[in-house]
């Protein structure tokens, strides 16, 4: 995820993550990528709002990556995430059941 805005009280922010909340409403598994620091993390903004203003998007959301998205491509992005996927549904969701 890579957003260049202000704060949740940023309006333009809050309709950013309005509109990102909303395409991901369908999806039955949601993993943010991204970077930043702070409030520099928009990640882990979205992940706050979602909680607060969308808690059924929240809910999906099975993990986060910190990435550099400034130095990859779009196809090492892509290639990340399914890793990620492939480790979730071999590893990680078990680990997630036995410790949630």
């Amino acid at each position: 995820m890579q957003h260049r805005g202000g704060h949740e009280s940023d309006p333009a922010e809050k309709g950013y993550f309005d509109l990102l909340a909303s395409d991901l409403a369908s999806a039955s598994e949601i993993l943010l990528l991204g970077h930043g620091e702070g409030k520099a993390n928009a990640m882990l903004r979205f992940t706050q709002y979602v909680e607060r203003h969308n808690p059924k998007v929240a809910e999906k959301v099975i993990g986060a990556i910190d990435a550099d998205l400034n130095a990859l491509t779009e196809n090492q992005i892509l290639s990340k995430a399914r890793d990620w996927f492939d480790w979730y549904h071999r590893e990680g969701a078990a680990i997630t059941k036995t410790t949630g």
